[in-house]
Protein backbone atom coordinates (compact mmCIF):
# COMPACT_ATOMS: atom_id res chain seq x y z
CA UNK A 1 0.00 0.00 0.00
CA UNK A 2 2.88 2.38 0.85
CA UNK A 3 4.54 1.66 -2.50
CA UNK A 4 1.30 2.44 -4.36
CA UNK A 5 0.87 5.70 -2.42
CA UNK A 6 4.41 6.88 -3.15
CA UNK A 7 4.08 5.90 -6.80
CA UNK A 8 0.83 7.81 -7.22
CA UNK A 9 2.23 10.91 -5.53
CA UNK A 10 5.25 10.79 -7.83
CA UNK A 11 3.00 10.57 -10.89
CA UNK A 12 0.88 13.46 -9.61
CA UNK A 13 3.98 15.66 -9.32
CA UNK A 14 5.39 14.54 -12.66
CA UNK A 15 2.28 14.71 -14.81
CA UNK A 16 0.19 17.18 -12.82
CA UNK A 17 -2.84 14.86 -12.76
CA UNK A 18 -4.99 14.00 -9.80
CA UNK A 19 -4.36 10.27 -9.82
CA UNK A 20 -4.66 10.00 -6.05
CA UNK A 21 -8.25 11.24 -6.15
CA UNK A 22 -8.95 8.80 -8.98
CA UNK A 23 -7.58 5.96 -6.86
CA UNK A 24 -9.64 6.99 -3.81
CA UNK A 25 -12.85 7.22 -5.84
CA UNK A 26 -12.46 3.69 -7.21
CA UNK A 27 -11.32 2.41 -3.82
CA UNK A 28 -14.53 3.79 -2.31
CA UNK A 29 -16.61 2.25 -5.10
CA UNK A 30 -14.94 -1.11 -4.59
CA UNK A 31 -15.25 -0.99 -0.82
CA UNK A 32 -18.92 -0.03 -0.58
CA UNK A 33 -20.33 -2.00 -3.51
CA UNK A 34 -21.79 -5.47 -3.08
CA UNK A 35 -23.14 -7.72 -5.80
CA UNK A 36 -20.50 -7.41 -8.49
CA UNK A 37 -20.27 -5.35 -11.67
CA UNK A 38 -23.98 -4.93 -12.36
CA UNK A 39 -24.60 -3.35 -8.97
CA UNK A 40 -21.71 -0.93 -9.60
CA UNK A 41 -23.30 0.80 -12.61
CA UNK A 42 -25.40 3.32 -10.61
CA UNK A 43 -22.39 4.12 -8.41
CA UNK A 44 -20.09 4.57 -11.41
CA UNK A 45 -22.63 6.91 -12.96
CA UNK A 46 -23.09 8.94 -9.79
CA UNK A 47 -19.40 9.28 -8.91
CA UNK A 48 -17.94 9.69 -12.41
CA UNK A 49 -20.77 11.16 -14.49
CA UNK A 50 -23.07 13.07 -12.16
CA UNK A 51 -20.60 14.45 -9.62
CA UNK A 52 -17.46 14.98 -11.71
CA UNK A 53 -18.68 15.03 -15.33
CA UNK A 54 -15.66 13.02 -16.46
CA UNK A 55 -17.63 10.61 -18.64
CA UNK A 56 -21.26 10.80 -19.76
CA UNK A 57 -23.79 8.24 -18.45
CA UNK A 58 -24.18 6.82 -21.96
CA UNK A 59 -20.43 6.29 -22.21
CA UNK A 60 -20.49 4.46 -18.87
CA UNK A 61 -23.06 2.05 -20.31
CA UNK A 62 -21.00 1.66 -23.52
CA UNK A 63 -17.86 0.85 -21.55
CA UNK A 64 -19.81 -1.55 -19.34
CA UNK A 65 -21.15 -3.31 -22.44
CA UNK A 66 -17.61 -3.75 -23.75
CA UNK A 67 -16.44 -4.93 -20.31
CA UNK A 68 -19.02 -7.71 -20.10
CA UNK A 69 -18.26 -8.82 -23.66
CA UNK A 70 -14.63 -9.69 -22.90
CA UNK A 71 -13.08 -12.21 -20.48
CA UNK A 72 -12.58 -11.17 -16.89
CA UNK A 73 -14.50 -9.64 -14.01
CA UNK A 74 -16.94 -6.98 -15.20
CA UNK A 75 -16.04 -4.51 -12.44
CA UNK A 76 -12.31 -4.81 -13.14
CA UNK A 77 -12.76 -4.59 -16.92
CA UNK A 78 -14.97 -1.51 -16.57
CA UNK A 79 -12.47 0.13 -14.23
CA UNK A 80 -9.63 -0.49 -16.69
CA UNK A 81 -11.62 1.00 -19.57
CA UNK A 82 -12.66 4.07 -17.57
CA UNK A 83 -9.15 4.60 -16.24
CA UNK A 84 -7.61 4.29 -19.70
CA UNK A 85 -10.12 6.71 -21.16
CA UNK A 86 -9.37 9.27 -18.47
CA UNK A 87 -5.57 8.95 -18.07
CA UNK A 88 -4.38 6.27 -20.50
CA UNK A 89 -2.15 3.47 -19.08
CA UNK A 90 -1.47 5.03 -15.70
CA UNK A 91 -5.17 5.73 -15.27
CA UNK A 92 -6.03 2.10 -16.03
CA UNK A 93 -3.47 0.95 -13.45
CA UNK A 94 -4.76 3.33 -10.77
CA UNK A 95 -8.45 2.48 -11.24
CA UNK A 96 -7.69 -1.25 -11.30
CA UNK A 97 -5.77 -1.09 -8.04
CA UNK A 98 -8.49 1.04 -6.50
CA UNK A 99 -11.30 -1.34 -7.42
CA UNK A 100 -9.41 -4.56 -6.53
CA UNK A 101 -7.78 -3.68 -3.20
CA UNK A 102 -11.03 -3.42 -1.16
CA UNK A 103 -12.13 -6.89 -2.26
CA UNK A 104 -8.69 -8.32 -1.49
CA UNK A 105 -8.64 -6.79 1.98
CA UNK A 106 -12.23 -7.79 2.76
CA UNK A 107 -11.89 -11.38 1.53
CA UNK A 108 -8.64 -11.81 3.46
CA UNK A 109 -10.30 -10.70 6.70
CA UNK A 110 -13.42 -12.82 6.08
CA UNK A 111 -11.34 -15.90 5.26
CA UNK A 112 -9.44 -15.50 8.54
CA UNK A 113 -12.63 -15.33 10.64
CA UNK A 114 -14.92 -17.41 8.41
CA UNK A 115 -15.24 -20.46 10.65
CA UNK A 116 -16.31 -18.38 13.66
CA UNK A 117 -18.87 -16.20 11.85
CA UNK A 118 -20.26 -18.60 9.24
CA UNK A 119 -23.30 -19.56 11.33
CA UNK A 120 -23.61 -16.37 13.34
CA UNK A 121 -27.24 -15.18 13.30
CA UNK A 122 -26.24 -11.52 13.09
CA UNK A 123 -23.98 -12.16 10.10
CA UNK A 124 -26.69 -14.14 8.33
CA UNK A 125 -29.23 -11.36 8.95
CA UNK A 126 -26.82 -8.75 7.64
CA UNK A 127 -26.19 -10.80 4.50
CA UNK A 128 -29.91 -11.04 3.80
CA UNK A 129 -30.17 -7.26 4.05
CA UNK A 130 -27.20 -6.84 1.72
CA UNK A 131 -28.75 -9.21 -0.81
CA UNK A 132 -31.93 -7.12 -0.90
CA UNK A 133 -29.93 -3.93 -1.42
CA UNK A 134 -27.93 -5.58 -4.22
CA UNK A 135 -31.13 -6.54 -6.04
CA UNK A 136 -32.27 -2.91 -5.84
CA UNK A 137 -28.95 -1.69 -7.29
CA UNK A 138 -29.16 -4.19 -10.14
CA UNK A 139 -32.72 -3.05 -10.94
CA UNK A 140 -31.52 0.56 -11.09
CA UNK A 141 -28.64 -0.53 -13.34
CA UNK A 142 -31.06 -2.34 -15.66
CA UNK A 143 -33.25 0.76 -15.93
CA UNK A 144 -30.23 2.94 -16.75
CA UNK A 145 -28.96 0.45 -19.32
CA UNK A 146 -32.41 0.24 -20.92
CA UNK A 147 -32.70 4.03 -21.24
CA UNK A 148 -29.22 4.36 -22.70
CA UNK A 149 -29.05 1.25 -24.86
CA UNK A 150 -32.56 0.76 -26.24
CA UNK A 151 -33.14 3.51 -28.79
CA UNK A 152 -35.67 2.06 -31.23
CA UNK A 153 -38.09 -0.80 -31.96
CA UNK A 154 -35.25 -3.03 -33.16
CA UNK A 155 -33.60 -2.70 -29.75
CA UNK A 156 -36.83 -3.67 -27.99
CA UNK A 157 -37.22 -6.72 -30.23
CA UNK A 158 -33.62 -7.81 -29.64
CA UNK A 159 -34.06 -7.31 -25.89
CA UNK A 160 -37.18 -9.52 -25.86
CA UNK A 161 -35.54 -12.20 -28.01
CA UNK A 162 -32.43 -12.21 -25.80
CA UNK A 163 -34.46 -12.60 -22.60
CA UNK A 164 -36.52 -15.44 -24.07
CA UNK A 165 -33.55 -17.35 -25.51
CA UNK A 166 -31.44 -17.07 -22.35
CA UNK A 167 -34.11 -17.41 -19.66
CA UNK A 168 -36.56 -19.86 -21.20
CA UNK A 169 -34.57 -21.69 -23.88
CA UNK A 170 -31.33 -21.97 -21.93
CA UNK A 171 -29.09 -20.48 -24.64
CA UNK A 172 -25.58 -19.59 -23.51
CA UNK A 173 -25.38 -15.78 -22.99
CA UNK A 174 -22.07 -15.74 -24.87
CA UNK A 175 -23.89 -16.59 -28.10
CA UNK A 176 -26.40 -13.79 -27.49
CA UNK A 177 -23.56 -11.29 -26.97
CA UNK A 178 -21.76 -12.47 -30.12
CA UNK A 179 -24.97 -12.26 -32.11
CA UNK A 180 -25.57 -8.72 -30.84
CA UNK A 181 -22.04 -7.69 -31.85
CA UNK A 182 -22.38 -9.13 -35.34
CA UNK A 183 -25.83 -7.64 -35.84
CA UNK A 184 -24.69 -4.22 -34.66
CA UNK A 185 -21.73 -4.24 -37.05
CA UNK A 186 -23.94 -5.44 -39.90
CA UNK A 187 -26.52 -2.69 -39.34
CA UNK A 188 -23.80 -0.05 -38.95
CA UNK A 189 -22.08 -0.83 -42.25
CA UNK A 190 -25.01 -1.77 -44.46
CA UNK A 191 -28.16 0.00 -43.29
CA UNK A 192 -27.79 2.88 -40.89
CA UNK A 193 -26.05 5.85 -42.50
CA UNK A 194 -27.28 8.15 -39.70
CA UNK A 195 -25.60 5.93 -37.15
CA UNK A 196 -22.31 6.22 -39.04
CA UNK A 197 -22.60 9.99 -39.25
CA UNK A 198 -23.37 10.25 -35.53
CA UNK A 199 -20.44 7.97 -34.67
CA UNK A 200 -18.05 9.90 -36.92
CA UNK A 201 -19.18 13.22 -35.43
CA UNK A 202 -18.63 11.81 -31.94
CA UNK A 203 -15.09 10.73 -32.85
CA UNK A 204 -14.28 14.21 -34.15
CA UNK A 205 -15.75 15.79 -31.00
CA UNK A 206 -13.75 13.48 -28.72
CA UNK A 207 -10.57 14.21 -30.68
CA UNK A 208 -11.06 17.97 -30.42
CA UNK A 209 -11.80 17.67 -26.69
CA UNK A 210 -8.64 15.58 -26.21
CA UNK A 211 -6.51 18.12 -28.12
CA UNK A 212 -7.77 20.92 -25.92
Amino acid sequence: MLVITLFLRYEIMKKNVNLWSLFLIFFKIGFFTFGGGYAMIPIFQREISTKRKWISPDEIIDLFTIAQSIPGAIAVNTSILIGYKLKKNIGAFVTTMGIVLPSYITITVIAYFFDSVEKNIYVQTALRGINAAVVALIVVACISAYKSGIKDKLGIILLAVSVITVKFLGLNPIYVILFGILLGVFIYFFFNSKMREKFDDKKVSDKEEHNE
